[in-house]
């Protein structure tokens, strides 16, 4: 993570922040790699909404990669920001409404997307590694 010369991502994002939102996923994506040379599977977990899955998804290419986006109802991630000992939602820049519109509207709807609203934890992972095809996107 930058600290130094660090710029947020938030809503209405200078260029300095998307590139350093960016710079972060191609991290993230290195490393995955790196495990899967080694012969492991690798999993990020990450939020990549709106028109960043698109530049996410370019960077893995020709890669394998499956994408899960999980969906909750908006009631249920108030009520689960609720219980979270920390916020998700940083200094309050971010709100739920705004941040679940940029994925209802405007994230590309590629991959396997799961309603969770309903689910555990256990019965989530059940659900994804059950329809892990239908993640997978071909390069």
């Amino acid at each position: 993570m930058v600290v130094s010369g660090r710029v947020d991502y938030e809503p209405d994002a200078a260029p300095a922040a998307t590139e350093q939102l960016l710079l972060r996923y191609r991290g993230s994506i290195a490393v995955a790699r790196t495990y899967q040379e080694a012969g492991f599977d690798a999993v990020i977990s990450d939020n990549v909404l709106g028109e960043l899955l698109d530049d996410f998804i370019a960077m893995v290419q020709p890669a394998p990669l499956h994408v899960v986006v999980l969906h909750p109802s908006i009631e249920t991630i108030r009520g689960r920001e609720i219980r979270r000992s920390k916020s998700g939602y940083g200094d309050g820049t971010w709100q739920v409404e705004h941040l679940y519109d940029v994925v209802e509207q405007h994230t590309k709807r590629v991959g396997l997307w799961l309603d969770t609203t309903e689910q555990t934890v256990d019965q989530t992972v059940d659900t994804i590694l059950s329809r892990l095809d239908e993640a997978r996107l071909d390069a």
